[in-house]
């Protein structure tokens, strides 16, 4: 459920006017520490050096800035070395390594101002606690980011995340609030919910190829994960050797199948990278995988991502939202199944298709037969990622029914016995 501050009575008392004047204020204390100094400048110089000829664009440049504050400034957030709202110098910085959100967000205005390119810090109230958790003006944020403008569309940048893309973000840059820090005072600021269309989408795209031997099923998978759903992956296996990776990937698919044994894992270069997209590949088997009825063995269709009713869903009703987001951090799921037909098998029939749809999400499972195999498709969309109490019912029925719908079942006859049948 939400915060206790967006759905109980709060009293809220401030002396503050309007949010310029937040902006104001924090405008003097930022920017002199954003002032672009000589150890900036020649960070910035040697990060370009060379490139000279490349007609780099400003988006070229910003994000070979971001890279490097990534790369090079380790977040660390620690009391004694870091001031609740001051940020230190840009240069500071530099020197030290790391810096907090505030810190390494100055620090990337400032190389920006270097390269000519305008760069604001952004305050931000994380989602976690509530969108409207800020009624009044005053100086509640818990967060800070930078933002830009380019080719006239704004992109929002989360600057303490190891593994994040550029423009990535869920609870920094997703329905939050958010108090732009101007770089002129003469600008009327004012506070604003953003959730950015340049902002990199967290979807989990896969494709399968699923073939049989005897009683084994054999699945070969492709993943393509982006936004924070790379920077998770990235997170938990970028560090780790070829070994660890290996058995935490069959402890994370031993929940699909209890007999199921990994037998690749890979990824490509942008396991390394900070780009949008996480490609990697995995393949498993499962043996004994077809239940008999009569004649006919079916199987359940392997998808990555099964949905099970999650336990505040037991209720009828709903007297407050549920904050559908921090259950499902993504918002779009896609995967397409290729299911060869065992050679000596025909298929017993075809299931039927399923289309869903609700106040805040899309579902749909299709299949289609290609020759000798079947392809199935299913999506899950997330269109709104917080149920209201009006919602919950129609959300209730929704999520029931996909989760029936992802236990689908296929199965094989005996081709002769499909001969005699027609």
């Amino acid at each position: 459920m939400p915060r206790l501050s967006e759905v109980s009575s709060m009293l809220y008392m401030s002396s503050f006017n309007n949010w310029n004047e937040i902006a104001s204020w924090y405008a003097d204390l930022a920017h002199a520490k954003a002032k672009v100094d000589f150890q900036v400048g020649e960070v910035v110089k040697e990060l370009f050096e060379g490139r000279e000829d490349e007609e780099l664009s400003d988006f070229d440049k910003v994000k070979g800035i971001y890279a490097y504050i990534i790369r090079n400034i380790r977040y660390s957030s620690v009391p004694f070395l870091q001031s609740a709202l001051v940020p230190r110098k840009a240069s500071r910085t530099l020197s030290q390594g790391q810096g907090d959100c505030k810190d390494v967000s100055t620090l990337f205005v400032a190389m920006c101002k270097a390269v000519g390119i305008d760069a604001n810090i952004v305050l931000v109230r994380t989602r976690g606690y509530g969108v409207n958790s800020l009624p009044l003006p005053e100086i509640g944020f818990n967060h800070a980011i930078a933002k830009i403008t380019m080719d006239g569309e704004d992109y929002y940048i989360e600057l303490t995340s190891d593994n994040l893309p550029f423009a990535g973000g869920l609870s920094s840059v997703k329905q939050v609030f958010t108090l732009e820090i101007p770089l002129d005072r003469e600008m009327v600021i004012d506070a604003k919910i953003i959730d950015p269309p340049t902002r990199v989408p967290n979807d989990l795209i896969r494709k399968s190829v699923v073939t049989f031997e005897d009683e084994t099923m054999r699945v070969e998978k492709e993943s393509w994960r982006t936004g924070v759903e790379a920077a998770f992956y990235r997170d938990r296996y970028k560090e780790l050797g070829s070994e660890r990776r290996h058995q935490r990937m069959q402890e994370s698919i031993t929940r699909l199948y209890p007999n199921i044994r990994l037998t690749s894992f890979e990824f490509d270069e942008s396991l390394d990278d900070l780009s949008d997209t996480l490609y990697y590949t995995h393949s498993y088997e499962v043996p004994n995988i077809f239940t008999e009825v009569g004649r006919m063995q079916i199987f359940e269709l392997p998808w990555g991502d099964k949905f099970e009713s999650p336990t505040f869903m037991a209720t009828d009703d709903r007297v407050f939202p549920i904050e559908l987001w921090i259950y499902l951090d993504v918002e779009k799921y896609n995967e397409v199944l290729y299911i060869e037909v065992p050679e000596g098998k025909r298929l017993a029939d075809l299931p039927r298709n399923i289309s869903l749809s609700c106040h805040n999400a899309e579902y749909s499972l299709t299949f289609k037969r290609e020759g000798n195999r079947v392809v199935a498709e299913r999506t899950l969309v997330i269109k709104v990622d917080r149920v209201m109490p009006e919602h919950y019912a129609e959300f209730k029925t929704f999520l029931g029914d996909v989760v029936r719908s992802d236990r689908q079942q296929i199965g094989f006859n005996p081709a002769s016995t499909a001969r005699r049948r027609r």
